[in-house]
């Protein structure tokens, strides 16, 4: 079962922390061992398929602007749910679903989605000596721990990754509203994040930098082709909306 998307950009993670240098005990064997069990229980886009081809093109213009932090391994999978989900396991690895490629505004928002789950790895979140409070989340097999605390810090680098690569700096921000407006359960938590990116002055959405690409529109257009029929037993089970 896939986590919600107010989870999603909860910063989803593995329960063995691990980081992107390596320098934690058995962090490298958690993030295989997870990507080994979504592979064998959830269905994954071919590496050729054209949804699949974009988000590696919109992850490489992100992963352009890390400075010496570019290259490190990164590997992205796209997930045929329509569960509006993403989540990174550590070492490089985040899995986005259909669902949230057809649930975003713009590509900015999709970007934003992105490069919060590549912060988690780049802000070592993934090799930490136990947990600082939060709380846990079954999703399939994989326990999924949500920290406060790291989420401010994962907004804020994707923020910074964004500006960097030319997308709308307000995408987060403003995509948080969205998911606030439409989860009243996890509303304060949204809200505080969405505060915090105000104190720093991150909430202010750039209109000239929303133009979405060609790319992004054509990989739209092929989810939604796919789950034609489908939309209304997923707005009845999960009333989900696109954000305005």
């Amino acid at each position: 079962m896939f986590v919600a998307l107010v989870l999603v950009l909860s910063g989803l993670s593995a329960v063995a922390w691990g980081d992107e240098t390596g320098a934690c005990y058995g962090a490298r064997e958690a993030s295989a061992d997870a990507a080994r069990r979504i592979a064998g229980e959830w269905p994954l886009r071919a590496s050729g398929d054209p949804v699949s081809s974009y988000v590696q093109q919109l992850a490489e213009r992100l992963r352009l602007g890390l400075d010496g932090t570019g290259r490190k391994r990164w590997r992205f999978d796209v997930a045929r749910n329509l569960a509006p989900s993403a989540f990174a396991v550590g070492d490089g690895y985040v899995v986005l679903t259909d669902g949230l490629v057809s649930f975003v505004r713009d590509e900015s928002q999709l970007a934003a989605v992105l490069a919060h789950e590549m912060a988690h790895v780049l802000e070592g979140h993934f090799c930490r000596p136990g947990r600082r409070g939060g709380r846990d989340y079954q999703v399939g097999t994989l326990v999924q721990h949500y920290d406060a605390a790291a989420e401010e810090e994962a907004d804020t680098r994707a923020v910074e990754l964004l500006q960097r690569a030319g997308f709308d700096p307000g995408a987060m921000a403003s995509l948080l509203r969205c998911l606030a407006d439409s989860t009243p359960s996890f509303r304060n938590q949204l809200n505080r994040r969405v505060q915090a990116l105000e104190r720093r002055g991150f909430a202010r959405s750039g209109a000239a930098s929303r133009r979405d690409s060609p790319g992004f529109r054509e990989a739209r257009r092929l989810v939604e082709e796919d789950f034609k029929g489908l939309e209304s037993a997923f707005d009845i089970e999960n009333a989900w909306k696109r954000c305005q």
